[in-house]
C-alpha cells in the first residue's frame, strides 16, 4: 500500500512519506517473500519522488542493513542500487 501511495498519490505530502519509512524499517526483517518485495518496492518508489526523499530512503536502507536480518540485507542491497542510479539522480535534480 505504501508503494501505491508513493507512486500514484501525487498530492501526498513529503512528511507523510517520511513517516512511512519507519513502517518500512519495521517490516524489513519479515521473511515472507511478498512482504520483502512490497517493502523493497515501497522504499524504491518513495526514493524516486524527490531528491530529499531519495537521500532519506538511502539512509533508511543503510539502517535496515545494519539491522542484520537476511531479508533486510536483500532489501537494503537492492533498493540503493536503483536509487543511486545515474538516470534517477539526474531526473531528481
Amino acid at each position: 500500500m505504501v508503494a501505491v501511495i508513493a507512486l500514484h498519490d501525487k498530492e501526498s505530502r513529503i512528511s507523510s512519506l517520511i513517516a512511512r519509512l519507519s513502517f518500512i524499517e519495521e517490516g524489513a526483517s519479515d521473511k515472507r517473500n511478498f512482504v520483502k518485495n512490497a517493502i523493497n518496492w515501497s522504499l524504491r518508489k518513495i526514493g524516486e519522488r524527490y531528491a530529499n526523499l531519495n537521500r532519506k530512503t538511502i539512509s533508511c536502507a543503510q539502517r535496515i542493513t545494519d539491522g542484520g536480518s537476511k531479508s533486510g540485507k536483500w532489501i537494503a542491497s537492492n533498493a540503493p542500487r536503483e536509487l543511486e542510479n545515474k538516470m534517477i539522480q539526474t531526473r531528481l535534480k
